[in-house]
């Protein structure tokens, strides 16, 4: 099987089934701050370990990530499947991009040269994706939080303890998002996912702002796509060794490189 068709193409690896209440968030708070205060967050953020819980369609999918900024990445995805438990490994160590899937019978390892495919500004970004890391593909955990507040038009609204963000996409702003993408910014992709990622919400935890959850679908009213982190921790020194990786014994690492680069290229 071509390797590609292994890996999901769709704009987005989240999603939990569910919504919040559409009242939930009703009292008007000060936009332009709510946004300020989140960004000042994510600018500061110099490594991260995120634990996040992820489901579609009744597919619960757990995900544990790490990162360094500029271009260390460690994704973790843990899965039940009817062939029993599935186990996925990303690493970006600056060199490849190493995808393991573990099998209940099998493992297989794919490697990814960067050089040639990634740029300093998307250093994660080879075009191949996988679903249910609760990330944009293609994107670190801050720099997904920013370009979600920059692809929606996000007003926020307060109550007790909590405070949100919540509003309908920007298809220019997202169109102008895509086109910097390997997968590119097609018209057709464009507008298929404007209609199913109509509307954004994002929860926020009021002390320090931190990103706590997030919903999309196709309106309020039907926030289908969600990703809860149950843990953010920023700028604890995350070592190096994180990001090394090395295959399981007695498997061999299959180079797909141009296979990814050649698909990406037809984009």
């Amino acid at each position: 099987m071509n390797p590609f068709l292994r890996a999901s193409l769709a704009i987005l690896s989240l999603s939990i089934a569910g919504a919040w209440p559409l009242n939930a968030f009703s009292a008007e708070c000060e936009t332009a701050k709510v946004h300020d205060e989140v960004r000042r967050w994510l600018t500061q953020i110099r490594d991260y370990e995120v634990r996040a819980r992820i489901s579609l369609e009744g597919q619960d999918v757990g995900s544990r990530i790490t990162g360094k900024l500029p271009d260390r990445l460690r994704m973790r995805l843990e899965m039940v499947l009817p062939a029993g438990r599935l186990i996925q490994t990303v690493v970006f160590d600056g060199e490849y991009q190493w995808v393991e899937s573990k099998h209940p019978s099998s493992t297989q390892v794919f490697k990814i040269a960067l050089a040639g495919l990634t740029t300093p500004e998307r250093p994660f970004d080879t075009a191949y994706y996988l679903m249910g890391t609760g990330l944009l593909n293609g994107e670190g955990f801050p720099e997904t939080i920013a370009d979600l507040l920059s692809v929606y038009d996000l007003k926020a609204s307060c109550v007790d303890d909590f405070v949100a963000l919540s509003g309908p996409i920007d298809v220019h702003a997202f169109a102008e998002y895509a086109i910097k993408r390997r997968s590119g910014g097609q018209k057709a992709s464009v507008e298929r996912f404007a209609k199913e990622f109509g509307h954004l919400r994002i929860e926020l935890e009021p002390d320090g702002y931190v990103v706590s959850r997030y919903a999309m679908g196709p309106s309020e009213g039907e926030l289908l796509f969600t990703v809860d982190f149950q843990e953010i921790r920023t700028n604890q020194g995350v070592a190096a060794e994180a990001f090394e990786y090395r295959p399981p014994a007695g498997v061999e690492p299959e180079d797909i490189t141009e296979a990814v680069k050649n698909q990406g290229d037809a984009w």
